[in-house]
């Protein structure tokens, strides 16, 4: 289920694709990517995923893209692409 969500400093608003838990939070960028960042239980930000659905391809950090990934295609790309950038954090961060 997607859900509306507008971007803190920027007012941009977009959809997210995927639902997040309570502990993942999402910002937007003027450049239209986001940034979806995970904080640990006790409020500390551990880690951070930057998605770019212009490239359709997603880089750990506040980052620009990662050249070495295809971009994503096909149906539901975008939701794809969301999911795995989000396991493929929570993997780095296990």
């Amino acid at each position: 289920m997607s859900k509306l969500l507008v971007g803190a400093k920027t007012g941009v608003q977009f959809e997210s694709p995927i639902e997040l838990s309570s502990d993942w939070s999402v910002k937007a960028l003027p450049d239209l990517s986001k940034i979806i960042l995970m904080r640990h239980v006790c409020g500390i930000y551990m880690g951070a995923v930057t998605i770019d659905e212009v490239s359709r391809t997603y880089a750990f950090g506040m980052a620009t893209e990662d050249r070495s990934m295809e971009p994503y295609s096909g149906r539901n790309w975008r939701k794809r692409l969301y999911l795995e950038a989000t396991n493929a954090l929570i993997r780095l961060l296990s």
